[in-house]
């Protein structure tokens, strides 16, 4: 997988777990207005990550990668996609752009063939996310 995706995922793990700890801020914690500032400079943070993996996806087709390494950062790109809508911008699990994701995901499953140890396991935390999880 590219590298760049990898931070790209780090940074969107951090950012769900900031939304996480302001979430429960809100739940009957006193007005802090450190937190305000906190929830616009997550904003921007996300848009940044944003940023980055689209011009990670329009960069994509003028890198020579082997296929496999292809595969592998498509699938990461998708997966990021689905946290980055779901998880932070609050897109529901019946939104048509997630299950479009999660099925690219699915076909990149199939185009690797039996080598296909981390994308089962991408594609299965999709699928939970997408099937399992609570709105």
């Amino acid at each position: 997988m590219d590298g760049s995706l990898i931070r790209c995922m780090a940074s969107i793990a951090e950012c769900v777990s900031q939304q996480t700890r302001l979430t429960i801020l809100d739940d009957g914690s006193p007005f802090d207005p450190q937190d305000v500032i906190e929830r616009e400079l997550l904003q921007i943070r996300i848009g940044e990550v944003r940023a980055k993996l689209e011009a990670w996806y329009y960069d994509a087709s003028t890198l020579t990668k082997e296929d496999r390494t292809r595969v592998g950062s498509l699938a990461l790109w998708h997966a990021c996609q689905i946290l980055l809508r779901h998880r932070l911008s609050g897109e529901t699990r019946t939104d048509d752009a997630l299950h479009l994701h999660a099925r690219a995901i699915i076909d990149l499953c199939v185009e690797s063939g039996d080598k296909i140890e981390y994308l089962n396991w991408v594609s299965f935390n999709v699928v939970y996310l997408l099937v399992d999880e609570p709105d």
